[in-house]
């Protein structure tokens, strides 16, 4: 019943370049406790894996992916910066008894796919550039 969430901040090379490093660390800041808020209440260990980079698992039974998705962005609504505008964080959720995975590392591979897809859909957005905000 292993799922694995993997989550990479969205526009952090634009905010450190932009605002500073500071305004980069308020945003990584952001992302955890808004990771800590929604996964660690609903029983998810979670662990920073690189810069901007997190990982989310769980054993628990895990019933709607789209609805962890949805609910988790919402919970990113409530980062409030004087400079930065956004918090956003791209998502991907593999749910191990769903893919014909054998072991942990073929689940992370599938969820880092997803994760991909995801931050793909907000740069496509025309507000978003790939280094800019």
């Amino acid at each position: 019943r292993l799922s694995v969430a993997s989550m990479d901040i969205n526009g952090l090379k634009f905010t450190n370049d932009s605002f500073g490093h500071i305004a980069g660390d308020e945003l990584i800041k952001g992302a955890s406790t808004a990771m800590k808020a929604y996964f660690g209440k609903n029983g998810w260990k979670l662990f920073r894996t690189g810069g901007d980079e997190f990982i989310a698992m769980t054993t628990k039974a895990v019933p709607d992916k789209e609805e962890i998705i949805s609910e988790f962005k919402m919970q990113l609504k409530n980062f409030h910066h004087e400079n930065i505008k956004e918090l956003s964080v791209s998502i991907g959720l593999a749910i191990a008894g769903e893919n014909q995975v054998s072991n942990v590392e073929g689940l992370i591979k599938k969820k880092k796919k997803k994760m991909y897809v995801d931050k793909e859909l907000f740069y496509s957005d025309s507000t978003h550039e790939r280094r800019k905000r």
